[in-house]
């Protein structure tokens, strides 16, 4: 299924007339738009019913656990913390082994035997044609983070945020050439070297920032890895010969002879994510 705009999607999905429909049809949009996930592997791993437990879709990529929770409505409007909780709560007892969802017992199983893996991630993906604030998505966030101390979990566990707006940039990168889905990645922040921008006309939250950048080089190992970040309009790798091999070469020996200078030489690295949060503990 194809979308204009977010708009679009929610008209179409809403005249279903059956919001469970409505909402398995967003969960197998994104899916696929984000994860490549056809529709038999997606009917295999979706999940949402009476009794599932605050997982609606779940997926292992590499070390990663994700699970979807999706929330589908017919007139967008901003979600509060507080009906947010209450299904993170649900979640919770099942991933503790108090209110289980018997789909999808072999992924809450192998998840749980990574717990204690601190190489490990969860990210536990709020999809709703809903707007959702930086403010509710970070009072979340904290939320998750305390019980995860009580519990003594060492997994990373990541609430990311798939609102109307950010529906909106999927839909087009969808248009434009399929964007696929890169993980979560950390950066350490100098102290004192970054600025947080929130634009609430378009609910844009931006980080800028000034980073190390072999902390950048230390997230790929191969070249494929590379090519899954580079996408619609953003310069790649020109070659060696020619003038682009001269700017090339020209640009690695600015960096390895005059690395301090690099900053004030390069016009910068912008990074699109669909979502992004400070840890203002560990600041990366």
């Amino acid at each position: 299924m194809e979308f204009k705009d977010a708009d679009d999607l929610i008209r179409r999905l809403s005249i279903l007339n059956d919001n469970i429909e409505a909402t398995k049809k967003l969960t197998e949009f994104y899916a696929a738009a984000r994860l490549k996930i056809d529709s038999s592997l997606f009917a295999k791993q979706y999940t949402d019913g009476s009794d599932d437990g605050g997982i609606d879709f779940y997926h292992i990529q590499d070390s990663t656990f994700i699970i979807f929770q999706t929330k589908f409505s017919a007139n967008p409007r901003k979600a509060n913390l507080s009906e947010i909780l209450r299904e993170i709560g649900k979640l919770k007892n099942t991933l503790t082994g108090v209110n289980p969802n018997r789909k999808a017992e072999e992924f809450v199983s192998q998840l749980r035997r990574e717990v204690n893996n601190k190489d490990a991630n969860l990210e536990i993906v709020w999809l709703t044609t809903n707007v959702v604030d930086q403010s509710v998505k970070e009072g979340v966030q904290k939320d998750i983070n305390k019980w995860r101390t009580a519990n003594g979990w060492q997994i990373n566990i990541d609430f990311i945020v798939v609102d109307k707006h950010t529906l909106e940039n999927v839909i087009y990168d969808v248009k434009h050439g399929y964007i696929p889905y890169t993980g979560k990645k950390t950066l350490k922040l100098e102290p004192a070297q970054w600025m947080e921008n929130r634009w609430v006309e378009t609910n844009i939250y931006s980080v800028v920032c000034t980073v190390n950048v072999n902390d950048l080089l230390r997230w790929f190992n191969t070249w494929e890895e590379i090519d899954r970040f580079l996408q619609k309009n953003v310069r790649e790798f020109l070659g060696e010969t020619g003038k682009a091999g001269k700017i090339n070469k020209a640009i690695g020996h600015s960096y390895l002879s005059d690395p301090d200078w690099f900053w004030y030489k390069h016009n910068g690295i912008i990074i699109l994510a669909d979502d992004i949060f400070i840890d203002r503990v560990k600041t990366s």
